[in-house]
């Protein structure tokens, strides 16, 4: 029987500054962080022969996926943001249909620290970490827009 060690390392780094978002590590990243824990806690611990382990939880859930989570309206309202290449949009006259993307933190709102939004027009952006995961996953989001209406706009 082996004791539990949690290894401190996420997909998530730490921001430099509070204003500043929350940057994504590569996997390769991650790794080198494992290894230079691994490195100081071997001063510790001794890891020859299997007599301790150092676990990357990268491995199972790196394989987790949120898409097929998300309803049909957000995959609407994502896919027609990539379809359209457009990162930010408004939500004026919304009926709250973006509301649940900004909750999952999939969508944040685009402003500045004192800026004043009006609740009728919110600026809302996908963060580039997630744009770039939505993109490798673009099959999984409908692209037939063959409407003029916006999918997180209510037809009022």
């Amino acid at each position: 029987m082996h004791p539990g060690r949690y290894r401190g390392t996420a997909l998530v780094g730490d921001p430099s500054g509070k204003t500043e978002m929350r940057q994504m590590l590569t996997l390769q990243q991650v790794n080198e962080n494992g290894e230079a824990l691994k490195r100081q806690l071997a001063s510790f611990v001794n890891f020859d022969n299997g007599q301790a382990l150092l676990l990357n939880n990268a491995v199972w859930l790196t394989k987790l996926e949120y898409i097929p989570f998300l309803t049909e309206q957000e995959k609407g309202i994502l896919g027609y943001l990539l379809d359209h290449n457009q990162k930010t949009f408004t939500t004026d006259t919304d009926g709250g249909r973006a509301s649940t993307l900004y909750a999952r933190s999939i969508v944040q709102v685009l402003s500045k620290p004192g800026q004043s939004i009006s609740v009728l027009d919110v600026p809302f952006h996908v963060p580039d970490h997630l744009w770039d995961v939505l993109e490798e996953h673009r099959d999984q989001l409908p692209n037939d827009w063959k409407e003029r209406r916006l999918p997180w706009r209510a037809s009022y």
